[in-house]
C-alpha cells in the first residue's frame, strides 16, 4: 500500500483551503502549539504558499525559541516566558525580569536556564500558541493552566474586554529577515515593547489586544511580501475569535481575500480534510493514509505501556494503540491515524468531521 505523507501544519492549511475552495495560489498561515516539522524541530507558527500543483511550501516561520521540558511548557506558560527572556539580552529588559521574579522561583529559573544552555529536553520550537501562553505570563496568568489553550483564551478575554479608544499607542512590531532560507518573524522588537508597557503600568487588557493587533498585521504583512492576495488560516490558534474578527475586518483594506475555517475545524479535527486533499492531488486517493475519528468502545487495561483500545468508526471497528492518550476513557472520541490514537476529540468535532469525510468521498470522480 502506498503511502502518501502530509505533514501536520500542511494538512491544517489545505483543509481551510478545500472548504472554502479557495483559488490557488494563496498564502497559509499555520498557528497552532505542536506539531513535528520536517527539519526536527517543533513547529506551530508556519507560513506556506500554496500552489496548484506539489504540497504547500514552507516559506516562514516564527524565531525559534525553547520548550523547557516539551510537555510542561503547555501546563507552565512561565516555562516559555523564561525561554523568550532568554533571548532579550541585547536589550534592558526589567519589565520582564520583575515579572519572572513574580512568577517563578528562583530555584525553578535556574534549572529551566541549565536545562536550555546544555538543550537537555529542551527543543526548538517556532509554536504561535505556546507564544500566546508566554504572552498570557507576561499580563498575569499565574500558575498552571487547566488545559492546553486556557493560558490563551484568558488573554483573548483580556484583550476583548478593551476597547480600541483605551488601547495607548499603536499595535507592536515585528521584524522579519531571512535566516536559514525561510523569512523568519522575530518577536524580539514586540517583546521590548511589551517590557516597556509593564514598566509604564499599562494594563494587561491593552498590552493582550496590542498584541492581538500585532498579528493581524503580522499576517497580512507577510502575504504581502510574498506578493499574495489569499490568506488561509489553519491551526488551533484561529479558534481564537478576537483574532479572527482583527483579520477577518482587515482583509478588505488590505486588499486580500481570506479564507477562514467554518465547519471544518481548524484544529487537528480538520486534519482529515487536508490530508485528502494532498492525496487526491498526488492522483493516491485509494491508496492513502489518513487520520480518522472514532469513538472508543472497549479498553484493555492490562498492561498501561501498551495501552490498547477498540475504536468504532461509524460501524467499523478496528484495535488502537491509546498509549498517546492516557487521558483517554471509555466513550471519547480520539484521532486515528495508522493505528495510533492521537488526541482527544469533543463529540461534535468528531461527528461533523466524519460526516464532512463522507460527502468527500460522495462527491469525488474515482481516478
Amino acid at each position: 500500500m502506498d503511502v502518501v505523507p502530509v505533514q501536520h501544519h500542511q494538512a491544517h492549511v489545505l483543509a481551510c483551503a478545500v472548504e472554502n475552495e479557495t483559488p490557488l495560489p494563496a498564502l497559509g498561515a499555520a498557528w497552532d502549539g505542536t506539531g513535528f516539522g520536517t527539519d526536527g524541530t517543533v513547529w506551530g507558527g508556519e507560513f506556506f504558499v500554496m500552489e496548484e500543483e506539489g504540497a504547500p511550501r514552507r516559506v516562514a516561520r516564527l524565531r525559534p525559541f525553547f520548550a523547557a521540558r516539551g510537555d510542561e511548557a503547555v501546563r507552565e506558560p512561565a516555562r516559555c516566558a523564561c525561554s523568550l527572556a532568554r533571548q532579550m539580552a541585547p536589550w534592558r529588559t526589567d519589565g520582564l525580569e520583575q515579572r519572572l521574579q513574580g512568577g517563578m522561583t528562583l530555584q525553578k529559573r535556574e534549572a529551566l536556564e541549565a536545562m536550555m544552555a546544555r538543550n537537555i529536553q529542551a527543543p526548538a520550537t517556532s509554536s504561535m500558541g505556546r507564544l500566546f501562553d508566554a504572552m498570557a505570563f507576561w499580563c498575569g496568568f499565574d500558575g498552571v493552566a487547566g488545559c492546553e489553550g486556557h493560558a490563551a483564551m484568558m488573554l483573548e478575554s483580556w484583550a476583548a474586554a478593551v476597547s480600541g479608544e483605551e488601547m495607548p499607542g499603536e499595535p507592536y512590531e515585528w521584524v522579519m529577515h531571512e535566516e536559514g532560507g525561510l523569512l523568519e518573524l522575530d518577536w524580539r522588537p514586540m517583546l521590548k515593547a511589551v517590557d516597556d508597557d509593564l514598566l509604564r503600568g499599562v494594563s494587561r487588557g491593552c498590552i493582550a489586544r496590542k498584541f492581538h493587533e500585532s498579528l493581524v498585521n503580522l499576517a497580512f504583512d507577510v502575504a504581502e511580501r510574498f506578493s499574495l492576495d489569499r490568506l488561509v488560516l489553519g491551526g488551533g490558534c484561529f479558534q481564537n475569535a478576537f483574532l479572527l474578527e482583527g483579520l477577518a475586518g482587515m482583509a478588505q483594506s488590505r486588499r486580500c481575500q481570506l479564507s477562514l475555517p467554518q465547519r471544518v475545524p481548524c484544529n487537528d479535527g480538520g486534519f482529515p480534510w487536508g490530508r485528502l486533499r494532498q492525496s487526491c492531488a498526488n492522483g493516491k486517493d485509494n491508496n492513502m493514509c489518513l487520520a480518522v475519528p472514532g469513538k472508543i468502545v472497549s479498553i484493555n487495561e492490562t498492561d498501561p505501556l501498551f495501552r490498547l483500545g477498540v475504536v468504532d468508526f461509524g460501524g467499523v471497528t478496528r484495535e488502537v494503540n491509546l498509549a498517546c492518550v492516557p487521558e483517554a476513557v471509555l466513550g471519547d472520541y480520539v484521532i486515528v491515524h495508522v493505528g495510533m490514537a492521537l488526541s482527544v476529540l469533543d463529540e461534535k468535532t468528531a461527528l461533523q468531521t466524519r460526516r464532512e469525510m463522507r460527502e468527500i468521498v460522495e462527491n469525488t470522480d474515482p481516478v
